[in-house]
């Protein structure tokens, strides 16, 4: 994976679009998966995400460990109510600078099997690859850390971030 200090010192060259949040970590499913989405300062340019495959209790338990450890004292998570059944949404904002590579470590404390992909959104984010030493190739969007290197990854045809 990237460094720390690597990571976010590509981050902090990115325009800060809400000055409220800093860091923003929701979920998603995609790659036919359950990922957690990790975002700063608004900006939706450059996007890491922790593709947890078709484990999704191990998404919901890291997601619900991040948010206890930090959600302000008295938030709560909120409420998804679907058609006949409900769950907590631990999704976060924080003013707080929370790192893919801190979610990766409670990961890995959970034994949860993960890979880490960094994703640029859009062409403007290009440049941090760079700064992060990510070799991309003419086209490539991003990167996935898997067993210890990082390999293009890739979606079956027809399906997008």
């Amino acid at each position: 994976m990237v460094t720390l200090e690597l990571l976010r010192s590509a981050i902090e060259q990115l325009p800060r679009w809400s000055p409220d949040v800093t860091t923003r970590i929701t979920w998603v499913n995609w790659r036919n998966g359950f990922q957690v989405k990790v975002a700063w300062y608004g900006n939706a340019s450059f996007i890491c995400y922790l593709d947890f495959g078709k484990d999704s209790s191990a998404r919901e338990g890291l997601l619900k460990r991040v948010f206890d450890k930090y959600s302000t004292a008295g938030e709560k998570p909120s409420v998804i109510e679907g058609h006949g059944w409900s769950r907590l949404d631990y999704s976060l904002k924080s003013k707080d600078f929370i790192s893919v590579n801190e979610l990766a470590k409670i990961a890995e404390e959970m034994g949860a099997p993960f890979t880490v992909l960094y994703v640029q959104e859009c062409v403007s984010s290009r440049p941090l690859f760079d700064l992060m030493d990510i070799p991309l190739v003419p086209g490539e969007m991003g990167k996935e850390w898997v067993s210890g290197s990082f390999i293009p990854y890739s979606c079956p045809s027809g399906q997008c971030l």
